[in-house]
Order: C-alpha cells, then sequence, then structure tokens
C-alpha cells in the first residue's frame, strides 16, 4: 500500500517510487518491461504517458568511445504511484517484487526529497 505522507505531489524516480511502495526497484523495472508498461529501454510506452503515470526526462551522459549518448528516464507521478500500487498488488507472489524489509524502511524516503 502506498504510504500516503511521502506523496507531495511531484514525480518520483522508480527507485524512489519502488522505496514508497517497499519493492525490489530492479525487480519492478523487469515486472513493467514485461507487462509491457516499459519498453527495453525502460522507457514507459506512450499510452501511459498520456494517462498521466509517468513522465519522462532526457538526460545526457559521456561514453568514453561513443562520445555523448542521450537516456530517458522514466518518473512516476502521484497519479501513477497510486496506480502502480495496484500493479503491485495484482503481482504474482512468485515475480517477488515485495522487499523483506523491516516496516521503517519506508521512512528511509522523505516527501520534499
Amino acid at each position: 500500500m502506498v504510504n500516503k505522507s511521502l506523496i507531495n505531489g511531484n514525480t518520483y524516480t522508480m527507485q524512489e517510487a519502488a522505496g514508497i511502495l517497499d519493492v525490489n526497484a530492479h525487480k519492478l523495472f523487469a515486472h513493467l518491461r514485461d507487462q509491457n508498461i516499459l519498453n527495453d529501454g525502460n522507457k514507459p510506452h506512450a499510452t501511459y504517458i498520456h494517462q498521466g503515470y509517468f513522465k519522462t526526462k532526457r538526460t545526457y551522459w559521456t561514453h568514453s568511445h561513443l562520445g555523448e549518448q542521450e537516456y530517458v528516464r522514466p518518473l512516476v507521478t502521484e497519479k501513477g504511484l497510486r496506480w502502480l500500487d495496484g500493479i503491485v498488488k495484482q503481482a504474482p507472489a512468485g515475480v517477488g517484487l515485495r522487499n523483506c524489509s523491516t516496516p521503517d524502511y519506508r521512512g528511509a524516503f522523505s516527501a520534499t526529497g
């Protein structure tokens, strides 16, 4: 369940969203790719962006041989965070999204940070 005290109306990285949902970020990415929500490059499909679940941010990094490379970072909206909570709840137990952490794990993420 989404910890509503951690939602502030901003966008969240997938790692932050996974922390709020108390799931493993790598497994969340994999599950969303399996569900065809993210493409192989972890970019949300346009349908999910248009529905308001995600935004994207273009960032650049420099590869030692290839030069400047573009990366599209998925950002989860508040609406998307609630929607992802439903995706997580519907995931088969065998997917193993849930963390085996202590209940205070969610407190590691601040509502403003």
